[in-house]
């Protein structure tokens, strides 16, 4: 299938998943799970700051230094009553939210998300899933996961080209 320039709605071109792992251990890239069909997705990369303004601070001006890192993954997905296989992911997922058999009994993961440009990898806590379900056919769910201690960290790279 050809693809083409200018395309609109690059949002469709990112995937989140997940593998139910423990941090120690990188998972190969065969084994993600998509989640399944998200309506949006969401990156946040936000520094906790410190202020080590003093008397030696030039001019009076507040200083603010960077501490640590926030890392977190969100969105909200859909799944409707003819994706069985989003609906399968899905409820795997809260499965291991709630139980977390796979990670000692907490929500832990590593989760991927693709986009044309750049990859996000990171093992992470899935802090809230949660579930609308209207009388129509779309149930709608929202995600949200932050980085959790790894000694991989968070890992950013290129997304290869698909010719």
């Amino acid at each position: 299938m050809p693809v083409c320039a200018n395309q609109p709605m690059t949002g469709k071109d990112y995937t989140i998943e997940w593998f139910a792992g423990c941090g120690d251990v990188k998972p190969d890239s065969d084994d993600y799970i998509p989640i399944g069909a998200f309506t949006s997705k969401e990156v946040t990369l936000e520094w906790d700051t410190i202020d080590p303004t003093s008397d030696l601070s030039v001019g009076n001006i507040k200083e603010t230094a960077p501490s640590y890192l926030n890392f977190s993954i969100s969105g909200d997905l859909v799944a409707r009553s003819s994706d069985v296989v989003g609906q399968v992911n899905q409820i795997a997922l809260v499965k291991h939210v709630a139980f977390g058999a796979a990670t000692g009994g907490k929500p832990y993961a590593w989760i991927r998300m693709t986009g044309p440009d750049v990859t996000y990898e990171c093992f992470m806590v899935i802090t809230n899933i949660s579930l609308s379900a209207p009388t129509t056919d779309v149930v709608t769910r929202s995600f949200e996961a932050m980085a959790a201690y790894s000694p991989f960290g968070l890992v950013i790279t290129d997304t290869p080209v698909v010719p």
